[in-house]
């Protein structure tokens, strides 16, 4: 009977821990966004680097992918804003650069997620986006963006969550944009 009831227990606690997953230690920043002291649309140039990731989260394969797919959708959403966005011949005047820094990061890719499912944890990313005036060198705003696709949700999906907390971070950076145009 006792070895029955243990038997039971341990059963129970295996199960719970298989449906604990990882944790992603990765938290919503504490800062508000404000608005820049100008109008990003008083630019006539615009420019548009390649995200640089912190070190600590470079050596994953899957981050930088993520890294990569976060380039590629603010390229394409940002040429929208500013269809002179890295023009080579935008003309005489100021230029804005717009610099994305990826604080954190947290990817869970396609393989890991159907290996692994919802114990692989949760997706997160920490943006920060540095709008800078090139002439001087001064940062005229800094915000920082932040999105995440839980383990459970991630696992239903099949990793579709995952790739759409690629797409929300993206979308804040570019709404951010928009309404500070």
């Amino acid at each position: 009977m006792m070895m029955k009831k243990f038997s039971g227990l341990s059963v129970a606690l295996l199960g719970l821990w298989l449906f604990t997953g990882c944790s992603t230690n990765i938290h919503p920043p504490e800062t508000v966004n404000t608005p820049p002291p100008q109008k990003f649309g008083s630019f006539s140039q615009v420019k548009l680097e390649t995200s640089v990731i912190a070190p600590e989260y470079a050596e994953s394969s899957s981050s930088r992918k993520a890294v990569n797919k976060i380039d590629e959708l603010l390229n394409q959403r940002l040429k929208t804003v500013f269809p002179q966005l890295n023009s080579p011949n935008g003309g005489s005047g100021k230029t804005l650069v717009i610099k994305p820094y990826v604080e954190a990061i947290k990817f869970v890719g396609g393989g890991t997620r159907f290996w692994a499912g919802a114990m692989a944890g949760s997706s997160a990313v920490i943006l920060r986006v540095d709008y800078v005036e090139q002439s001087s060198g001064k940062i005229i705003a800094s915000p920082k963006f932040y999105s995440k696709a839980s383990a459970v949700s991630g696992d239903y999906s099949m990793g579709g969550n995952d790739n759409a907390m690629l797409n929300r971070i993206v979308s804040a950076a570019v709404d951010y944009t928009v309404s500070h145009r």
